[in-house]
């Protein structure tokens, strides 16, 4: 069978034309049994502030339909939103982490259509639920209508960074661990992934901050917002818990060349208060954020004076762009935010009026 790439796909920058972003409504109790009501409110707040500019497509079994349809109706009189485009995927999950277990959407540089990567998904290396969420892939291309690429690796979306210019990062402390994919050497997985993704040149990411109980994902870490240009964690701490990582992190970036033969350009993020919760580290990062067509969704948490000045940063790199802040605090303590609960849909030639709207 041919590959993506033989065939034309890439995987596309985030900041790229959208159709749509992919949502998973958060259903299990268990999850979040210390603030059910909070997560619901504020998920339907981020739908709706997505919705306002393209399609919202959620994914929720139909019995719970009803239940989010009033959660969302309630926060359109709270907060005055519109309701936007928003469209129901009747199908069932363990958690609402679908950046990633959920299709990696892929687009053709020829036919400008998309299609998927349909990866293997293991739950952070089954330590977590998955055997819903591993079916997703495969029923999300059926419910979408389009072609679905079936791979043979364990790959999350929160692992994998794209400048759409042919530069992947990769999480070497989850991709190339032996709780995702035992026994594949580097090079094999480096190839497999080139194929599936359209990719030029690899770039290995090593680092992990406090918390982040998925092993290492990029997008708390690292995002680009140019081909050649990088938001970076950054913390002001010498000795702190996350210091060390982030110093070699940095150096790393610095020894980067792009495929274009540039070097990376780099802005420093920095990192909120450390937060403690239940004896545990909470993984706050404002890198999590999610780039729509029009706005710019950012992660806060409670933190005035850290908060306003990783919107006044992230603002500077995206001045086409509004910056829209959600309070996050409530998700992250189930360990994610914006980036880990959306998947965008890459804009074709038959949705684009959609993606414009």
């Amino acid at each position: 069978m041919d590959s993506p790439k033989s065939l034309g796909y890439y995987l596309p920058a985030e900041w790229e034309l959208q159709a749509g972003v992919l949502f998973s409504w958060p259903t299990n109790h268990n999850t979040w049994v210390d603030n059910w009501e909070p997560v619901q409110n504020r998920y339907a707040e981020f739908v709706l502030k997505v919705a306002c500019y393209e399609t919202a497509y959620i994914i929720l079994d139909k019995s719970y339909q009803k239940q989010a349809e009033e959660t969302l109706a309630n926060t359109v009189n709270r907060l005055g939103l519109p309701l936007g485009d928003i469209r129901f995927l009747d199908l069932r999950t363990n958690d609402v982490w679908v950046r990633d277990y959920g299709p990696i959407f892929i687009k053709n540089k020829n036919t400008a259509m998309f299609a998927s990567t349909n990866w293997k998904y293991n739950g952070w290396g089954k330590s977590h639920p998955y055997d819903l969420d591993d079916q997703i892939p495969d029923l999300v291309s059926k419910e979408l209508g389009h072609i679905g690429f079936k791979q043979s690796l364990v790959l999350e979306g929160g692992a994998i960074e794209s400048n759409g210019c042919g530069d992947l990062f990769v999480s070497a402390n989850c991709v190339l661990n032996g709780d995702r994919n035992p026994g594949i050497c580097r090079r094999d997985i480096e190839l497999k992934l080139l194929e599936a993704l359209g990719g030029k040149k690899i770039h290995w990411i090593t680092g992990c901050i406090e918390g982040d109980d998925t092993g290492g994902h990029i997008d708390n870490l690292v995002r680009f917002y140019k081909p050649d240009s990088v938001l970076v964690a950054s913390t002001e701490e010498c000795e702190g818990l996350n210091s060390f990582m982030i110093q070699k992190l940095k150096e790393d970036l610095k020894a980067v060349t792009l495929a274009s033969g540039l070097s990376l350009e780099m802005v420093d993020l920095p990192m909120p208060r450390p937060v403690i919760f239940k004896n545990k580290m909470l993984p706050l990062s404002y890198l999590n954020f999610l780039i729509g067509n029009k706005a710019v969704y950012l992660p806060t948490f409670r933190q005035d004076k850290a908060d306003q000045r990783a919107i006044e940063i992230v603002a500077r790199q995206f001045p086409d762009r509004s910056l829209v802040s959600i309070d996050c605090l409530d998700f992250v303590r189930e360990g994610g935010g914006l980036h880990c609960m959306t998947q965008p849909i890459p804009a074709s030639d038959f949705n684009s009026e959609v993606a414009l709207k």
